[in-house]
């Protein structure tokens, strides 16, 4: 008797994992595996309550394969066919992927990326569970490749796309609905990767602002006013930034706790920083800018900067009053950091053995208050990640799925 119980849990918990399984990971092999434990499973339940009849079930059932070969082989192999069909046509070859951004909708977590056939997507998250899989991916099939780009949510509740055609700058929208509206050009003469965000209230005005390089030392400014409604929106051209670099290769843009602009520039391996008091939403941006200095490190010397740098996303306010940026090297991920843009900046630098070819960054805190870092790197073409939860050590490196 308590041999049969053994069995009969055995039947439920064996395919409850499984399915388990599936629901997390979602691989190929855990959905052939839940497929294979199933008929396991039915057998296990039918010999715990008749073995007899069970064993003479099983020996018709040989004798009846022995015979029938080639269509016991076809049921067998077509849950695993099915499935690796469904697999390659429901989920998006992710294996192609150029650039990357990490941004908050609410407090759901979306990693957001191009690829570099064609589409922009994005795949989220729940949770702050990062071992699990993630959820997606959505991909704007109809929007056109971009060389590179980046992105922010906006308050109207969508996703604003920015993207560099060659020397066309581009701009595309993601509503609330999840639908992907048609892209437009919003500019041109530019190089590099682009600059984006959203700037003062509802209440006070707001507008948006896009900086890009102009190849030639100079940051092109892009204007959008708030607006009632209609698409598509108009954008306009502002004053162009001078500054005495000699190229600017990308950049990225963002507010600190004072109000201010904050501009990193990549120029030939290293980064600067300009920045730029508050100003009314009525008032010329492209004005009143600092000069580009290179960042103050004390006591250290930023590693030769290998890509784009890029602020990190956050949903809790005690983390924003500090800038944080993550920027690619030759051997893995440097973090930098500031509570004030006129000092010095802090430096924390990540191995992982390889050169990204771009990275982001994302902190975010749990329902407990806990706090978790996560960075995604895109590696030969591929999303892979690391976080950590508070200071402990960061995990190793995997592939990011969705």
């Amino acid at each position: 008797m308590r041999g049969r119980r053994v069995l009969m849990v055995m039947t439920v918990v064996v395919p409850a994992g499984a399915v388990v399984a599936v629901r997390w990971w979602g691989t190929t092999f855990l959905e052939i595996l839940s497929w294979a434990l199933a008929p396991v499973a039915l057998a296990v339940a039918v010999g715990a309550l008749d073995p007899v009849a069970t064993r003479a079930l099983i020996k018709r059932a040989l004798a009846a394969v022995r015979r029938q070969r080639r269509t016991a082989m076809c049921v067998l192999l077509l849950p695993v066919l099915l499935i690796c069909a469904g697999g390659s046509a429901g989920r998006p070859a992710l294996n192609t992927v150029t650039r990357v951004v990490l941004v908050f909708e609410g407090r759901v977590p979306n990693v957001v990326f191009t690829r570099a056939a064609d589409d922009v997507g994005y795949c989220s998250r729940t949770d702050r569970t990062w071992a699990t899989r993630w959820r997606g991916p959505s991909i704007a099939r109809d929007w056109p490749r971009f060389d590179d780009f980046t992105a922010f949510t906006s308050t109207y509740g969508g996703l604003e796309v920015f993207g560099r055609r060659g020397d066309r700058l581009v701009f595309g929208y993601r509503d609330p609905d999840l639908r992907w509206q048609p892209v437009q050009q919003i500019g041109d003469g530019i190089a590099g990767k682009p600059a984006a965000l959203e700037d003062g209230t509802p209440d006070t005005g707001r507008r948006f602002l896009v900086f890009a390089s102009d190849g030639a030392g100079g940051v092109k400014v892009f204007e959008r006013t708030d607006y009632a409604g209609g698409w598509p929106p108009q954008w306009f051209a502002r004053s162009t930034l001078r500054t005495p670099l000699p190229g600017i290769d990308g950049l990225a843009v963002a507010k600190d706790r004072h109000g201010r602009l904050v501009l990193l520039l990549r120029s030939r391996g290293r980064l600067f920083e300009m920045h730029r008091g508050p100003a009314p939403t009525d008032r010329d941006v492209s004005s009143g800018w600092s000069t580009p200095r290179p960042l103050r490190l004390p006591g250290r010397t930023l590693p030769t900067v290998t890509g784009d740098p890029a602020y990190a996303a956050v949903d809790d306010v005690s983390v924003a009053r500090a800038l944080h940026v993550a920027v690619p090297t030759a051997s893995g991920v440097a973090l930098l950091s500031t509570r004030d843009v006129t000092r010095d900046w802090r430096i924390e630098t990540v191995p992982l053995g390889f050169t990204p070819g771009a990275v982001a960054r994302l902190d975010s805190t749990s329902a407990d208050d806990s706090r978790s870092t996560v960075i995604v790197v895109v590696h030969d073409h591929t999303l892979g990640y690391l976080w950590r939860d508070g200071r402990s050590t960061w995990s190793e490196p995997a592939r990011l799925t969705c």
